[in-house]
């Protein structure tokens, strides 16, 4: 048995696959929107940390919060501190993985404000003081480019 064989079986034995997830977990929409969410933040570390990316970041974790019925409070914009310790939106991310798991609405909203408020700190470190200006900008770029961005299938 190679490991990854291995690993498959070792997960079996243990039982999650025979635990039911979350029904959030059968949310297209919402399991998209955090697929979307990691490719983002995957594009923010591509692109050498442009401030763009970090809009895209924040429009896609407005979206998830609607998914899961969850306010961000936009206070965040102005009182915003460094979450995670070096503003690692990785680790942000994965928080908002664990708490989708394990079905933690408190966890889960503290995760989206923190990666929103991780971007607009790591925005302020680059020169840019109010993130909401260059987030309008990507939303009309976006609403002129159409339905679906020209897509056949708009997610």
């Amino acid at each position: 048995m190679n490991i990854f064989e291995r690993a498959v079986v070792s997960v079996h034995g243990r039982g999650f696959y025979t635990a039911m997830p979350p029904l959030h977990f059968h949310n297209t929409r919402l399991m998209a929107q955090v697929a979307r969410l990691v490719e983002e933040i995957g594009e923010w570390h591509e692109s050498d940390h442009e401030i763009n990316e970090l809009a895209d970041i924040v429009i896609v974790c407005a979206q998830v919060a609607w998914l899961l019925s969850v306010q961000i409070n936009e206070a965040v914009f102005t009182t915003a501190g460094l979450c995670s310790e070096e503003a690692n939106l990785a680790e942000m991310a994965g928080m908002l993985a664990r708490s989708l798991r394990k079905n933690d609405g408190t966890m889960m909203a503290m995760s989206l404000a923190c990666l929103v408020g991780d971007c607009v700190a790591l925005a302020r470190e680059q020169g840019c003081p109010d993130l909401r200006p260059v987030i309008e900008a990507k939303l009309a770029v976006d609403e002129k480019r159409g339905f679906g961005h020209g897509s056949p299938r708009a997610n």
